[in-house]
């Protein structure tokens, strides 16, 4: 009874706690399979990875500003200070070392996490402009259904992230803005997967279209790919 009573006190016993240390997860720990890198074109990539991870392990708050920093005189101010540079190091090693070389003189894995953003996203609107611009000139082209479903459905997550459809903040209204915005950009997915096909597949988006309502992407792209498959065959 006195050890159960010890572990509801002490947060870095709690499984419930931010400050909780699961030994398994330690500082030179990889948390996702992906680097970030200034060649590549994938902060959202890792960025989604890593906060789904921080939410597994509790931690999130320490880089999206929810979990403030207690101050030093509090007996937590030193567990905070052990779990953030836990996360510190979590995120300095899932980057490339040009990254990291950019970002070392950060002093919290929020200030690490935000510079981070600014690295890679110094302009909205322009990164915005650059995200539509890409999905308006991708093409089926040489690539299989598959391979171009999949850099488009790339491009609409950045768009996603970038530009999110808009929410309701009036509280407790039944306008449904979100739900209508959310269809609206699902209507423009599927019109940029049909407008970019090869000419060989173009009978797909009559069909598609002709449907009342027409299919979400994920089953219009299920249904071409079994037509180009079908294709194939014939050949």
């Amino acid at each position: 009874m006195a050890a159960e009573t010890s572990m509801k006190s002490s947060p870095e016993l709690d499984f419930g706690s931010p400050y909780y240390m699961d030994r398994e997860f330690y500082f030179g720990f990889d948390p996702v399979p992906v680097i970030l890198s200034l060649e590549e074109d994938n902060y959202v990539h890792w960025k989604i990875r890593f906060q789904t991870f921080l939410r597994i392990v509790n931690k999130l708050g320490f880089v999206d500003g929810t979990l403030e920093k207690p101050d030093q005189s509090s007996p937590l101010y030193k567990l905070w200070e052990q779990n953030d540079s836990r996360v510190t190091c979590w995120l300095l090693n899932s980057m490339s070392e040009k990254v990291q070389m950019r970002l070392y003189s950060a002093e919290t894995a929020r200030d690490l996490w935000e510079r981070t953003k600014q690295i890679f996203v110094p302009n909205l609107d322009l990164k915005i402009y650059q995200v539509r611009r890409k999905i308006a000139k991708l093409r089926q082209g040489g690539d299989s259904v598959a391979t171009y479903y999949r850099k488009l459905s790339d491009a609409w997550m950045d768009l996603s992230e970038y530009d999110p459809a808009p929410e309701c903040a009036c509280g407790g209204c039944k306008c449904e803005i979100k739900k209508r915005a959310r269809e609206a950009r699902e209507k423009e997915e599927l019109f940029a997967f049909l407008m970019g096909l090869n000419k060989s597949l173009s009978f797909m988006s009559a069909i598609l279209m002709f449907k009342k309502p027409p299919p979400p992407l994920h089953e219009a792209y299920f249904m071409v790919e079994q037509a180009e498959s079908d294709l194939k065959r014939s050949r």
